[in-house]
């Protein structure tokens, strides 16, 4: 979903609809980097540059670069939870698209053994449920 800092909603110029996004910067996180065309085709917009903008090693550091209002980000919402519910960042429009690239986490069998794997794996099952 797309993600920014309140501020670039504001005032007549600010974003406040898809077609919008011509004006602003994409901010891309480079592992997901297909994602704005993803999400624009998912919406039906057309004419938007989707490999335009500025690209990040990680969505992490794309998130950050929309909090601090350089441009619009998407974001995995498990990842930008904290951000939205903080208000340092907003859903300027929807809608959410479901991804269909699931993350996983793999580890050898023999180390469900370790108490701090068993810990992690429970904990990151109960967030993955939680969003």
């Amino acid at each position: 979903m797309p993600v920014c800092s309140p501020a670039l909603c504001s005032g007549a110029d600010g974003l406040s609809e898809p077609a919008d996004l011509s004006r602003f910067t994409l901010l891309h996180g480079t592992p997901r980097r297909q994602d704005w065309q993803r999400w624009l085709a998912f919406v039906g917009i057309e004419g938007i540059d989707s490999e335009a903008g500025v690209a990040f090693d990680s969505l992490n550091l794309s998130i950050q670069a929309a909090i601090e209002g350089l441009g619009v980000a998407i974001a995995v919402k498990g990842l930008g939870i904290e951000d939205l519910t903080a208000g340092r960042l907003i859903e300027p429009f929807g809608p959410t698209r479901r991804s269909s690239r699931p993350f996983f986490l793999v580890y050898p069998p023999d180390r469900l053994r370790n108490r701090r794997l068993r810990a992690f794996k429970e904990w990151l099952s109960l967030e993955s449920e939680a969003t």
